[in-house]
């Protein structure tokens, strides 16, 4: 599956700022990715937090994903702006692979159908980011939408809340709300790098719309995300914490405009997991 920010998290951008090795190799991404199986067991189980298995597969599924966005499956995009070195590539294309297989393993361990899950993230990372006319983030009405399809399906199928979607519409509300929370923070992480990606006519919000519009999009959306997990199958304090939580700090991002705000998304989602977990943990 595809992470909300597999859109060329760079080493240095044009103004030179330098992101961190965290954020460099994808790390608080791939925290990011764990989260939202998290929430997906929170939410639509009702369990106070999934497996650790789970969450080492999908931080795992994660972190591969996001190394091979960000240097080609097989040749990196050229207008991708990274700057790490040629052995970098190769090296970075074998860490991925690595961390597929590991979750291959680990997926296997949990329940035999999961090892498919990290090649299915292969194939449509290769989809995503290839070079070329026809790459799916050239697309805006295509990029944030199947991140946020696929990083939910991930966390729904890992998390085994698949089950749950047999026990009516009011579950898939929930997921749907799940899916427009992922949708929103992929808005606002695109605004890093909303001059490189109009440059390369990458084909997100920012870009399409503006950096200003695209905070207002980001706030709708969570906004809704906010009203389907209330309206959903979620238990009332999860789904009350998390769209609380969510719209009130996008809604400081839209008013405090940060000039970055990726590595504080990436973060948000599993910050938010865990306080759900002690939260719950505790009142039970």
């Amino acid at each position: 599956m595809v992470i909300p920010h597999t859109h060329r998290a760079r080493r240095l951008n044009r103004a030179g700022h330098h992101p961190g090795a965290a954020r460099e190799l994808g790390v608080w991404s791939a925290f990011y990715v764990a989260g939202i199986a998290f929430l997906a067991a929170q939410l639509l189980l009702g369990v106070p937090r999934p497996e650790w298995g789970i969450e080492v597969y999908t931080f795992l599924i994660g972190l591969g994903v996001y190394l091979l966005d960000r240097v080609g499956v097989v040749v990196a995009d050229p207008d991708g702006g990274n700057a790490w070195p040629r052995t970098g590539h190769t090296l970075a294309r074998v860490g991925a692979i690595v961390a597929l297989a590991a979750a291959s393993v680990v997926g296997w361990t949990l329940r035999p159908g999961l090892a498919l899950g990290p090649w299915i993230g292969l194939a449509i990372v290769a989809a995503y980011a290839r070079p070329g006319k026809w790459r799916l983030r050239n697309f805006v009405w295509l990029k944030g939408p199947v991140v946020a399809i696929c990083l939910v399906a991930l966390g729904v199928l890992a998390a085994g809340a698949d089950r749950a979607l047999a026990n009516g519409p009011a579950v898939w509300i929930t997921a749907f709300g799940l899916a427009l929370l992922v949708l929103g923070d992929c808005v606002l992480s695109d605004l890093d790098d909303v001059r490189l990606d109009r440059a390369s006519s990458v084909g997100s919000v920012a870009v399409f719309v503006g950096e200003r519009h695209a905070r207002t999009v980001a706030l709708g959306l969570h906004v809704l995300s906010g009203a389907a997990l209330l309206a959903g199958a979620a238990p009332r304090l999860s789904a009350g914490i998390t769209s609380g939580t969510v719209v009130l700090t996008t809604w400081a991002l839209v008013v405090a405009k940060p000039a970055r705000v990726r590595t504080i998304v990436d973060l948000r989602v599993p910050a938010l997991a865990v306080a759900l977990w002690l939260i719950e943990s505790r009142a039970g």
